[in-house]
């Protein structure tokens, strides 16, 4: 269906939902083959897309591993800031998702970056009581 309307001419680029734009919300709901099938077609990796800011957030907040080490192979910004949790660090610290965290640290995420609805991911972490990923922010140097 979705090959069916990318060849009909269907834009990528709008944004019809709340979520953003087509690629964000096949992240949102898991669907990775048609996140993949819409990269490949042209999906901006980074745009800025709604109240959820961008795939990469979208992806480590739903603490899907599989997309966020795509994504970043693929070049999505670690750092970007956008939406209300402010960073995919941020967002995957919001949730407590521990390995998703591990990830973004390692692909260069930056700790200290104060933006979004928590206003850094240690204290994200902090609100949700994920002791092991305040751990985890801390030990990489992250402040409130």
């Amino acid at each position: 269906m979705v090959e069916t309307l990318l060849d009909a001419g269907a834009d990528l680029s709008e944004a019809p939902t709340r979520y953003g734009n087509a690629l964000v919300l096949a992240v949102a709901m898991h669907k990775n083959g048609i996140a993949e099938l819409l990269l490949s077609r042209g999906a901006d990796i980074h745009a800025q897309c709604g109240a959820f800011g961008n795939v990469l957030s979208v992806a480590a907040g739903g603490g899907d591993v599989y997309m966020v080490k795509m994504l970043l192979e693929r070049g999505a910004e670690v750092s970007s800031v956008g939406g209300f949790f402010g960073t995919a660090l941020q967002a995957a610290a919001a949730k407590g998702e521990l390995q998703v965290v591990n990830m973004l640290i390692e692909a260069g995420a930056d700790v200290k970056v104060a933006a979004g609805h928590y206003g850094s991911a240690l204290r994200a972490a902090k609100k949700g009581d994920f002791a092991e990923v305040e751990k985890i922010l801390v030990e990489a140097g992250a402040t409130e």
